[in-house]
């Protein structure tokens, strides 16, 4: 198994953002709300910008950017500064964009942060983004053993007197459960507070593996976290997650 690393330390959630542009009925504002498919728009797709005010230099391991409409042609640059100044940045990075999300892995502590996009070809004509994460990561010591995958579908199936059917459609989601053999005493403390930041109401971000940025997730759990001692220093726990919709 890969090397997971847990993100819940979401410097995006306090910033002040700004942006280039943002059509009328799809405001920046859809950015600070937790759900990737409610968007902002932009009015354009060349030099369009997104830019976080961390309100002080903060060390980020991870940008993701999540419900992008970016085509396979489209230019994804990160940069960073420490003061409001775009000139010439200290910090200016390639973007990977992969589907659903856009990453990048700056391990820089700055103040200010911005993507720039160009996507010339975007047939939509606007560019748009749902949700990010700028900050660290967590590594445990020990990855998990065994992971398994669930498809859920939570629409409504209802069958009247004579028995005709009818429904309600909703998002169909992932649900994933990853069991660790062993959580050494001192990740399991950080674990802890962890769940105190996030419990079952908060998104979070994983990657499953540290080395594939194709395993990047958003989730948010969805049962108890219990660790379970077996011997001295360790303890065994079971990670159940659902995919954000």
């Amino acid at each position: 198994m890969g090397r997971i690393r847990l993100l819940w330390q979401n410097h995006h959630i306090d910033a002040a953002l700004d942006v280039a542009s943002e059509a009328t009925e799809w405001p920046a504002s859809h950015l600070m709300l937790p759900w990737p498919t409610l968007v902002h728009r932009t009015t354009g797709v060349t030099n369009e910008w997104w830019r976080w005010d961390l309100g002080a230099a903060r060390h980020v391991d991870y940008f993701i950017f999540w419900g992008h409409n970016f085509t396979a042609g489209a230019t994804l640059t990160l940069q960073a500064n420490a003061v409001d100044s775009w000139t010439s940045p200290p910090l200016a990075m390639s973007v990977a964009r992969r589907a659903g999300y856009a990453v990048a892995e700056p391990d820089a502590t700055y103040r200010y942060w911005r993507l720039v996009a160009s996507d010339g070809a975007n047939p939509d004509g606007f560019l748009c983004g749902g949700w990010a994460y700028l900050g660290p990561h967590f590594e445990p010591r020990y990855s998990f053993a065994r992971r398994t995958r669930r498809l859920e579908d939570p629409s409504a199936v209802m069958l009247s007197v004579g028995g005709q059917m009818s429904s309600v459609e909703r998002t169909p989601y992932t649900v994933i459960a990853y069991e660790f053999d062993a959580v050494t005493d001192a990740d399991r403390a950080t674990l802890e507070a962890m769940w105190q930041a996030v419990g079952r109401h908060r998104e979070f971000a994983l990657v499953e593996d540290a080395d594939d940025l194709n395993t990047v997730l958003l989730v948010r759990a969805t049962a108890p976290w219990e660790f379970a001692p077996f011997v001295v220093g360790f303890s065994r726990w079971h990670l159940e997650v659902e995919t954000i919709r």
